[in-house]
């Protein structure tokens, strides 16, 4: 997960930090219309035109950070997550922003989404699909995600309990 700083200006708004070298995957579907001549039409076969010779890596990269920030939207219930408030950098981690819907905090009051955290089809296509070793190591980087959330547990309801 990637740290940003948040300048709080009033009760209802703050600056965040730019956070350079990213694109909302939103802005990129956009991109990849306009650039139909290259076949680009889902983030798999972005991935293999943009990062090329380090495919795999940023592929690892993505599995890594989603993982995290999945775990991340479970605990907190962390709502609000369309493809505008999830940004990919230059190595392919995937990067949430946008946390001010939390816990039983709507977007417009409105309960929309059931799921606890986003893994989409084309998440999991651009992990080479449900049966790969890619897949199983983002299950397993969410399992012991997990198990270090229970060993830590106490600190973290400290933290929920501040907030």
């Amino acid at each position: 997960m990637r740290p940003y700083e948040i300048f709080i200006t009033s009760a209802s708004s703050a600056m965040i930090e730019f956070v350079p070298d990213t694109i909302s995957v939103h802005h990129l579907k956009k991109k990849m219309i306009d650039l139909k001549y290259f076949k680009l039409t889902n983030l798999h076969q972005f991935y293999r035109w943009y990062f090329h010779e380090k495919f795999e890596e940023a592929q690892y990269n993505f599995i890594r950070s989603l993982a995290a920030y999945s775990i991340f939207s479970y605990l907190f219930a962390i709502k609000d997550r369309h493809n505008g408030n999830i940004m990919i950098d230059r190595s392919g981690h995937i990067i949430h922003i946008d946390f001010g819907f939390m816990f039983q905090n709507y977007p417009g009051g409105v309960n929309f989404e059931s799921a606890p955290f986003k893994l989409t089809q084309e998440y999991i296509d651009l992990m080479d699909g449900p049966e790969s070793d890619k897949f199983e190591l983002f299950k397993s980087l969410i399992v012991r995600g997990l198990i270090e959330v229970r060993n830590n547990l106490d600190d973290l309801l400290s933290f929920i309990t501040i907030m």
